[in-house]
């Protein structure tokens, strides 16, 4: 049955009170947005209804409006989006109001209704929750064209208003509006009603409060009242909320302080098996070990963020679950990037030694300005290009000539196309003393420095310093940068070349081009054009495609042989969504059993290793994968592991983006389960077992680890093992958890040397069986573990026999 139950509720303009008569079932329950990169970049917005009453409820003939401040109007017709559809009592109804969907808070769900433009009438909706607004339910489709009034104020089921200043004045129910924090550094923002919707005292401040949780739709089948659950990530060293960025080895504070409707909070976990943490960490609230204050309803888990080697580079939103005394659960999630470590070289006092040899030289250093530290800006008296200001994240490098001359600094030389760094618009300068270290504003003298984007390659670009006249024995401190200023600026991979004229472009038979000296060119293989060309001005022969450029000519692996690899010459586009590459060559494998598969590359030569993407058919269809891993940002290997079934042939793409071509081996590996004798599981493969290996295709889930193993009797002897692993003729398994006898100590069980035909009993055939043995040669017969058959084992074996097993 459809009702439109009618109601009375007020909400204040100023200081006037306005009567609303409408529908008090629905109500809004919740406003908010998306976003994971840019806090000034509202992704996915939505507004969440819920049913309060016993009853269901049509929506046809009602209307969502929207305006950008409490007091606006809805003045345009895009800011109106109208209803239908059934609301069932104590259920939701999710409208989408932007085409960026899914939302990333962990959690998959779809709109009930769905609205592209978004309510300020453009693809992203961006300034619903971004600026102070309201959000109304009105039981019309006509266009409130006026703010709050008494005159129109009867058509409004549903009001919220939000600010991100509790001081903000407007149009609002109850004493204030619903609170958002200030933009800064807020991630993934939401205005909740208390209760899952059931809390409404026509207050909009008491009413709602501030969450990351996911909105919920028609199907969702939760407890509406369960716990809401808002997670905070906090950086050692940092300030703020939200969004935020932990380097490799630092230290990570996750908070939640959940929100119940009755009952209380019970206990609270977050998962960090995302970043190689323990799937199940249980958050506390007694004081200790990261938690600031016992009992205050602040749950914390502080984590140490693995170390460079296996640091999981990326961005996360990692799920909390809390649970309240009447047993209802409540979902949310805590955002987290994780970034290389800190380079070496990030500061002055530790910069790289680039070696220098006599004229012509060239010489170079690869780095990388992810994760270097944050400095605001250094002002010299250098003016060229700009000089260093308004630079940020900078890492350092020391040069001494060992003849005096001129050189070129440059970071516009990379290897196969430097157009790829023309985004990354670094800043060269050079000291011949260190500046100060400071986290705010340096005043130093320059030598020289150029600054921003490479446009062309050696000879010109304003991110070159060419020309520039250098002592024998004196210290050059060369500093590299990233332009723009801020802790949100992130750089990105570059070399730094330093080269004597004369010099010219070198050709190599991967296509590439690189500007050297003739001797570095010939002795590297290349071949020298003329001095004074560029590979601006030169084009060097292109790369013959690779035989496994197309999936249909896939290169065929067998487990454990490396394959060599290129994608110079390979052509390709970006097919899928995990990964931004383009250059794809191609390989094939068919495992002989079921289980977990690993693909590794090694990179040889090039500025970044290759994604890996596995899929089931050729040509594949695009985003079809199996499984992906990304280009990684550092490292010289990357590696992926699926699950794959016997007999079935698998595509294996690698690739690299943009026009970092690279040169790589891959190998696939079958893994085993692998038992640390402790209980503990791992997959490997059977050469990297050091414990007990439990065959090909076996699994770490179910372990068949913890207990599975125990003594397995061979005549007279015993070595601990698995029942699989004691199965052969004349073995005998003790069973799970039992140990090997030591001789003279415990010589009856479980391997008894008595019964040595290990029929279960003593008798005069044990003694002509191990007779046999021992005159045979047997290891069996080798009773006191001398290493050969003596007199002295047939001794043992008699006391053994003579005292029988028990």
């Amino acid at each position: 049955m459809l009702v439109r139950a009618a109601r009375v509720a007020s909400f204040l303009l100023g200081s006037s009170v306005i009567l609303l008569a409408a529908d008090a079932q629905v109500r809004i329950s919740m406003v908010g947005k998306d976003n994971t990169t840019n806090v000034n970049n509202f992704d996915g917005q939505f507004v969440e209804l819920f049913n309060a009453g016993a009853e269901a409820v049509s929506l046809t003939g009602m209307s969502l409006q929207w305006a950008s401040s409490p007091t606006g109007s809805v003045t345009n017709a895009s800011a109106k989006f109208d209803l239908h559809g059934v609301i069932q009592p104590g259920g939701y109804w999710l409208v989408r109001l932007s085409e960026h969907w899914p939302f990333t808070w962990g959690v998959a769900f779809e709109a009930d209704q769905t609205y592209p433009l978004g309510f300020n009438g453009t693809p992203n909706g961006s300034t619903v929750i971004s600026h102070a607004g309201k959000m109304m339910l009105v039981n019309t489709t006509a266009l409130r064209t006026t703010g709050c009034t008494v005159s129109d104020a009867p058509t409004v089921i549903d009001l919220v208003s939000w600010n991100q200043t509790a001081s903000a004045t407007g149009c609002f129910e109850g004493s204030g509006i619903a609170v958002i924090p200030a933009a800064s550094g807020v991630s993934a923002t939401a205005v909740l009603r208390r209760c899952g919707g059931l809390t409404d005292t026509n207050d909009n401040a008491a009413d709602f409060i501030e969450t990351r949780r996911p909105p919920r739709n028609s199907t969702w089948t939760g407890a509406v009242d369960g716990p809401a659950v808002n997670g905070v990530t906090q950086v050692d060293g940092q300030s703020g909320r939200g969004m935020t960025t932990g380097y490799a080895g630092q230290g990570v504070l996750f908070t939640t302080k959940p929100t119940t409707c009755t009952g209380t909070t019970v206990s609270a976990v977050i998962d960090l098996s995302p970043i190689s943490g323990p799937m199940v960490a249980a958050m506390r609230d007694d004081g200790l070990e990261g938690d600031e204050t016992a009992g205050d309803g602040v749950y914390s888990f502080r984590y140490t963020l693995p170390g460079v080697v296996a640091a999981p580079l990326g961005t996360y939103s990692l799920a909390i679950s809390v649970v309240d005394s009447l047993g209802r659960t409540g979902l949310g999630a805590a955002p987290l990037t994780v970034a290389p470590g800190v380079p070496a070289n990030d500061l002055c006092v530790n910069a790289e030694v680039i070696p220098a040899t006599a004229i012509p030289m060239f010489a170079s250093a690869h780095g990388n300005l992810v994760s270097a530290g944050p400095i605001t800006q250094i002002f010299t008296g250098c003016t060229t290009n700009g000089g260093s200001l308004g630079t940020s994240r900078d890492v350092w490098y020391s040069f001494t000539p060992v003849e005096t001359g001129t050189y070129t600094i440059t970071t516009c030389n990379e290897v196969t196309a430097p157009s790829s760094l023309t985004g990354m618009s670094t800043n060269l300068t050079v000291f011949d003393t260190c500046p100060p270290d400071d986290a705010t504003e340096v005043f130093s003298t320059a030598l020289d420095c150029a600054s921003n984007s490479c446009t062309n390659f050696i000879g010109g670009g304003p991110s070159t310093i060419h020309g520039f006249p250098m002592t024998a024995g004196t210290e050059y401190l060369i500093r590299v940068a990233k332009f723009g200023s801020g802790d949100g600026v992130v750089g990105g991979p570059f070399r730094l070349d330093i080269l004597s004229e004369p010099f010219g472009a070198c050709c190599f038979a991967n296509g590439t081009c690189v500007t050297l000296t003739q001797a570095a060119c010939e002795s590297n293989g290349g071949v020298f054009q003329s001095v004074g060309t560029t590979c601006t001005t030169w084009t060097c022969p292109a790369a013959p495609p690779p035989e496994n450029n197309e999936c249909d000519a896939a290169v065929v692996l067998t487990s454990g042989v490396a394959a060599p690899g290129t994608t110079f010459g390979a052509s390709g586009t970006d097919i899928t969504a995990c990964d931004n590459t383009s250059w794809d060559v191609w390989y094939s494998y068919t495992p002989a059993v079921s289980g977990m598969v690993r693909v590794t590359t090694t990179r040889l030569t090039g500025l970044r290793n290759t994604g890996i993407a596995v899929f089931d058919s050729c040509p594949p269809a695009t985003d079809a994968h199996l499984a992906c891993v990304p280009v990684p940002l550092e490292g010289n290997q990357n590696t992926l592991v699926f699950a794959a079934t016997a007999g079935t042939q698998y595509f294996i793409r690698t690739a690299t983006h943009f026009s970092q071509r690279t040169d790589f081996t891959v190998i696939v590996e079958e893994l085993v389960a692998c038992c640390d004798g402790g209980g503990g599981c791992s997959l490997v493969t059977a050469a990297e077992c050091t414990g007990t290996s439990h065959g090909p295709g076996s699994l770490c889930d179910p372990s068949p680890c913890s207990g599975t193993t125990g003594a397995c009797c061979f005549g007279s002897t015993c070595a601990i093992t698995t029942a699989e692993g004691c199965a052969g003729a004349g073995m005998q398994f003790a069973g799970a958890g039992t140990s090997c006898n030591v001789f003279g100590v415990n010589n009856t069980t479980p391997c008894c040397f008595a019964d040595f035909d290990q029929d279960g009993t003593v008798a005069v055939p044990d003694i002509f069986a191990f007779l046999t043995a021992w005159f045979g040669g047997a290891a069996t017969a080798d009773i006191d573990q001398s290493g050969g058959n003596t007199v002295p084992d047939i001794f043992a074996f008699l006391t053994a026999w003579f005292a029988g097993c028990s």
